[in-house]
C-alpha cells in the first residue's frame, strides 16, 4: 500500500471520528458541560495539547474516539466546583441531546459530502433516450432513440437516473417532457404506467415506468428472411456489425435502417466487422473481429431494414446451453425471437425478463411453460419452452433461492452455490448494445443541496430497514455485516478510486456509523439514550451499580459483535 493511500485511509477514518466526536463536543459546550478531553483514537497519545480546560489528543489506536465530560462515568468523584457543570448534573433532555449529537453529526455529514460531490460535476449517464419499447408509454408519446430529456414537469434532468427518479414518482400521472431532438425543442406528454413493486420497507407500492433505457442498440444485424436479401446482402451473416455505409460511419442501430434506405436505388459498399475464428494450428483459439467490405445493391423501394431481409441482432439467439431448457424446446443459434405468448418481442433482455416473471411463481412440482414464436430461415415456428428450476445463492438472504433458467447463452449449468445473478449468461443474443453516453453533471447550488438531502435520507431509510430485517425479522443474512478489516479495506479502495468515490464512501460509512451508534447498547450512544428514557419513566436515574453492570453487559455484547464481524471480514477478504 503506497504512502498516499495510507494517508488517505487515515484521513478517511479521522474525518469520520472527528465529525462524530465534534457533535458530542459542541453539544456539551452548548449546555456548558465541562469537557476534559477530546480524543481521536484510543490508547496512549501520539501527540496532545491543552487549550483552556480541555486536552486535545490523537491516540495510537485509530478505531474510534471519545469526548470525556465531568461526571460521565458511574461512581466518578466530582468536585464541588465542577458539580454544576457535570454531565450527570445536566437536565435529562440536555444529556439526551449530547448523546444524540454524535450520531446526528454522522447522519448530517453525508449531506456535506454529497453536496461537494454534486458541485464537482461527477460523470453521469446522460438523460438521452436509448431503447424505446414499442407499444409502451414512451413509444405512444412519440419519444425516439437519441432524444435528450431536458425537464419533466418543469424539473430539470441532469442525468438518466434523475429521469428515472422523476418518472418513478408519477405513476398514472400525465407529465410533460421537454426534449431536444436534433435542433428542435419539443414538449411531449406521457402517462407513466403504474408498475407494482415494494418500497424499502417491503410494503407494496407502485412506481411509474415509460419503458425506455439509456443503452443504445448497436449495429449488429441478423439475417431475418434469406429469400428477401437483395444482391450483395446475401454475403452478410447473423452477428455481422455494419460500421460504415458508403464510407459514412454508422454507430447506432436506430440510424442503420435510415442510413441504408437513404441510398435506395444505388450500389454501395458496406464495411462490416465479423468475428472470424482465429486458429492456432488445428485449434480455434478465439473469435477475432475483422473488417470485411461488401458491395451491395439497395432496392429503390426499400424503406426500412426489414425490406432488406435484415433485422437488428438484439432478437437473434446466439447460443443455447446443451441439454438446457432452450435446447430441449428446439431453439437453435440464429433463430429470431418474434413473440412470447403472443406478445411481440423487440429486445432479448426483455424477453428473458418476461420469461422469468411468467414462470417464477410456479412450485417445484409444476413445470410452467411459455410459447415462443421464432423465425428460422424465413419460416415461423412455435416452440414450447419449460424453464428449469434451479437453486442458487441469494445475494443477501440466507440459504438457497429458486430461479427459473431458460437455458440461453454460454456457460456451465447453474448449480447450488452459484449466485443467482450469474444465471444471466453471456452471449444469449447477437445484439451489441452501446454503452450509455456519459457527461459531467452540472447542478446548481440549490439542486445540489436538495439532491444531497434526498440521497442521504434515502440511504438512511434503506440502512435502517436492512438492519431491522437482519436483527428483528431475520429476513436478511448477517453474512453482510462487516467489521474493522472491511472498513479499512473499503477506505483503501475508495482512496484508490479517486475523489468522487472517496466522497461517496465517506458519506455511506458515516451513515453506517451514525445508525450503528444509535443501537440501544450500553457504551454506545444509543445506550445513553436508553438510560435517559428509563430515567424519564422512573423519575430518577439508574444507580451507579446498575449502570456499571449494564456497561459490562454492553461491552460483552460489543465484543461478541466485533468477533462475529471479524469472522465475516476474514471470509469476505479471504484471509486464511
Amino acid at each position: 500500500m503506497s504512502p498516499a493511500i495510507i494517508v488517505a485511509v487515515i484521513l478517511f477514518v479521522g474525518v469520520l471520528v472527528f465529525v462524530h466526536e465534534m457533535g458530542h463536543f459542541l453539544a456539551a459546550k452548548l449546555f456548558d458541560v465541562k469537557v476534559t478531553k477530546f480524543s481521536l483514537g484510543f490508547g496512549p497519545p501520539v501527540f496532545a495539547f491543552t487549550r483552556g480546560e480541555t486536552t486535545y489528543q490523537v491516540a495510537a489506536v485509530p478505531l474510534g474516539g471519545f469526548v470525556s465530560m465531568v461526571g460521565e462515568h458511574p461512581g466518578e468523584p466530582i468536585s464541588e466546583e465542577d458539580r454544576a457543570r457535570s454531565f450527570t448534573g445536566a437536565p435529562i433532555h440536555q444529556r439526551a441531546l449530547i448523546a444524540l449529537a454524535g450520531p446526528a453529526a454522522n447522519l448530517v455529514f453525508p449531506v456535506v459530502c454529497f453536496f461537494a460531490y454534486n458541485l464537482l460535476e461527477p460523470e453521469v449517464i446522460a438523460p438521452v433516450v436509448g431503447q424505446v419499447e414499442p407499444g409502451e408509454a414512451a413509444d405512444q408519446a412519440g419519444l425516439l432513440p437519441g432524444d435528450r430529456i431536458l425537464s419533466i414537469d418543469g424539473e430539470r434532468t441532469w442525468s438518466f437516473d434523475r429521469v428515472v427518479q422523476l418518472i418513478s414518482a408519477r405513476p398514472e400521472q400525465r407529465v410533460a417532457l421537454q426534449i431536444a431532438r436534433d435542433d428542435d425543442i419539443l414538449v411531449l406528454e406521457v402517462t407513466p404506467k403504474a408498475v407494482g413493486t415494494r418500497d424499502e420497507f417491503g410494503k407494496p407500492t407502485e412506481k411509474g415506468m415509460i419503458s425506455v433505457s439509456s443503452a443504445l442498440d448497436g449495429t449488429a444485424i441478423g439475417v431475418d428472411n434469406p429469400s428477401r436479401l437483395p444482391p450483395g446482402f446475401d454475403q452478410l451473416r447473423t452477428g455481422d456489425r455494419i460500421v460504415a455505409v458508403a464510407d459514412e460511419p454508422v454507430r447506432r442501430g436506430d440510424a442503420l435502417g435510415r442510413t441504408l434506405t437513404r441510398h435506395a436505388g444505388r450500389t454501395l459498399e458496406l464495411r462490416v466487422l465479423r468475428e472470424d475464428p482465429a486458429t492456432a494450428g488445428d485449434l480455434v483459439a478465439a473469435a477475432r473481429p475483422r473488417v470485411h467490405r461488401f458491395e451491395v445493391e439497395v432496392p429503390s423501394d426499400a424503406r426500412k431494414l426489414s425490406d432488406l431481409g435484415l433485422a437488428l441482432g438484439s432478437t437473434f439467439v446466439r447460443a443455447v446451453v446443451p441439454g438446457g431448457a432452450a435446447d430441449r424446446a428446439g431453439f437453435r443459434p440464429g433463430d429470431r425471437v418474434l413473440a412470447l405468448d403472443g406478445v411481440e418481442v423487440h429486445h432479448f433482455w426483455r424477453f428473458l425478463t418476461d420469461i422469468s416473471d411468467k414462470t417464477r411463481g410456479a412450485g417445484e412440482e409444476g413445470s410452467p411453460t411459455v410459447t415462443v414464436d421464432v423465425r428460422r430461415k424465413g419460416d415461423v415456428l412455435r416452440l414450447v419452452l419449460a424453464p428449469d428450476l434451479v437453486r442458487c445463492k441469494h445475494p443477501t438472504k440466507e440459504g438457497l433461492a429458486k430461479e427459473r433458467d431458460a437455458g440461453f447463452g454460454e456457460g456451465a449449468r447453474p448449480e447450488a452455490g452459484v449466485a443467482c445473478a450469474l444465471l444471466a449468461r453471456t452471449h444469449t443474443n447477437w445484439g451489441r448494445t452501446l454503452s450509455p453516453e456519459l457527461e459531467p453533471a452540472r447542478l446548481s447550488i440549490d439542486e445540489a443541496l436538495v439532491e444531497s438531502v434526498r440521497l442521504t435520507g434515502q440511504i438512511i431509510s434503506l440502512l435502517v430497514t436492512h438492519l431491522f430485517k437482519m436483527v428483528v425479522t431475520r429476513e436478511v443474512s448477517t453474512d453482510g455485516l462487516g467489521g474493522p478489516l472491511v472498513f479499512f479495506s473499503v477506505a483503501a479502495e475508495a482512496a484508490r478510486a479517486g475523489l468522487f468515490t472517496y466522497l461517496q464512501m465517506l458519506a455511506f460509512i458515516s451513515i453506517n456509523l451514525g445508525v450503528f451508534n444509535l443501537l440501544p447498547l450500553p457504551v454506545l450512544d444509543g445506550g445513553h439514550l436508553l438510560f435517559c428514557l428509563v430515567e424519564a419513566v422512573k423519575k430518577k436515574p439508574l444507580s451507579p451499580e446498575a449502570r456499571e453492570k449494564a456497561a459490562l453487559v454492553g461491552l460483552a455484547l460489543l465484543a461478541l459483535l466485533l468477533l462475529f464481524a471479524l469472522r465475516n471480514d476474514f471470509r469476505t477478504l479471504e484471509i486464511f
